[in-house]
């Protein structure tokens, strides 16, 4: 019998992604589609199914997954696990079996109370057809052989929408607080890198007094195979698996989850260190490791949350498009050593186009303490812009340049000069603005 395999939803939104472990249909011939008849929402705050999108459906309108339209948007109370519940109404159907036939003589000898076959269809792996002669909590019997369970699944099996993270930084480079630079980034696309040193990353979480006290843990991998099933997406070990309830000592399946979010478990996940105390109630520090063989020059880092909701976990993913939860993707971000250029002062990115929000990187050690000044030059040896005038202690820093002058208007294209100039450096650097 089909099984709604997993679910994703958006906090604040009205999509409910629905996908089964088979294709299903709106009646037993298989002939017709799913419609609004066909689930039973359970919410916490009042709600009700406007719409279904069928994605993908075949020939005869029938379809592994959709999209379901809510008439109001999820609350936060909906989308925390044990919240609100999406389950198939007796309008959802597998495709058709023809029933057991009356002469075959008794079930299959081997197991004959298996009322299901472990690959969620009807037919035993000798080719027998299972008969529901075992009525198990929560299933409603008797019932067509190819009819959906009814068990009522969470309306997402990942939080969307309930953290971000904010900034990570390598806790080695001294940033410019304005001007920013590498070292520290806050994209967490993949776009952006780090070298590969010790991270600090802080995160936020909704600032909910529902959710302000919650521990939230961070997993990280390198590497990561695509997962079967979640485009992209990956569940931390401690991921909460949609379990039903079920007689004991578990659900109907013994040691096999009910939702195809069990192919997605990453268990070469790795914990990051949860920093402590926390800086504000909504918010979380954590350190990713440098000394992680994993990871390495040229690898991609992505990070999943789980928060501990009232002793259960809830994986927590990124979601690029709020309107569509099918996007939820792990967050991430590039590793990368800095090549360093002569005199201990490197500048990367030199070719930019700041309509695009473009910027030249700088960065350079000094040995002891002393006065640096950073300028930008045309060619006809005008300043363009001060990056940095003042004293520097030893250490490492870091700034950048926008493309735009002192008076915050962008340059026209053209070749610019970065002069740097402090306790043994001397350095200058050609930068090419291009539109």
């Amino acid at each position: 019998r089909p099984v709604i395999a997993y679910t994703l939803a958006v906090l604040g939104q009205t999509s409910v992604y629905v996908h089964f472990s088979e294709v299903v249909y709106g009646d037993t011939a298989a002939s017709t589609a799913i419609d609004p008849t066909s689930f039973t929402y359970v919410g916490v705050a009042p709600n009700s199914i406007d719409s279904v999108m069928l994605i993908n459906p075949n020939a005869n309108n029938g379809c592994r997954s959709a999209m379901i339209e809510l008439a109001n948007p999820l609350t936060l109370s909906d989308v925390l696990t044990g919240g609100a519940t999406i389950a198939a109404a007796g309008g959802v159907n597998g495709p058709f079996q023809a029933p057991y036939p009356p002469d075959a003589g008794p079930l299959d000898p081997d197991d004959p109370l298996m009322p299901y076959a472990p690959d969620d269809t009807n037919l035993a792996p000798d080719g027998f057809v299972w008969f529901p002669n075992v009525n198990l909590v929560n299933d409603n019997l008797p019932y067509p052989l190819n009819s959906a369970r009814t068990t009522a699944h969470n309306i997402t099996d990942v939080g969307l929408g309930l953290i971000e993270p904010v900034w990570a930084w390598d806790q080695t480079t001294q940033i410019d607080p304005q001007r920013g630079g590498i070292g520290r980034i806050t994209r967490f696309d993949g776009s952006a890198f780090l070298q590969d040193l010790d991270v600090r990353l802080q995160a936020r979480i909704l600032n909910d007094p529902l959710i302000s006290g919650y521990t939230v843990n961070l997993y990280y991998d390198v590497g990561v195979v695509n997962p079967i099933q979640l485009n992209n997406l990956w569940i931390p070990p401690a991921g909460t698996l949609f379990l039903p309830p079920g007689p004991p000592p578990g659900p109907p399946y013994p040691g096999i989850p009910d939702s195809d979010t069990a192919h997605n478990v990453n268990f070469a996940a790795a914990l990051a260190t949860l920093i402590l105390p926390n800086p504000a109630p909504n918010l979380r520090d954590f350190e990713i490791p440098s000394n992680d063989p994993k990871i390495r020059d040229g690898e991609g880092v992505e990070l999943v949350f789980v928060m501990n909701v009232g002793g259960t976990l809830f994986p927590l993913a990124r979601i690029p498009n709020l309107l569509d939860p099918r996007t939820a993707r792990p967050w991430s971000y590039k590793v990368r050593d800095l090549r360093t250029q002569r005199g201990d002062a490197t500048v990367t990115n030199n070719v930019i186009n700041p309509l695009r929000g473009e910027t030249v990187k700088v960065t350079y050690s000094i040995t002891q303490t002393g006065m640096v000044t950073i300028n930008i030059f045309d060619l006809k040896g005008d300043i363009v812009d001060v990056l940095y005038r003042g004293q520097r202690t030893a250490g490492e820093y870091s700034t950048s340049w926008d493309g735009r002058n002192r008076g915050n208007r962008v340059v026209a294209r053209g070749v610019y000069f970065i002069k740097i100039v402090g306790p043994g450096i001397n350095e200058i650097r050609k930068v090419l603005v291009v539109k």
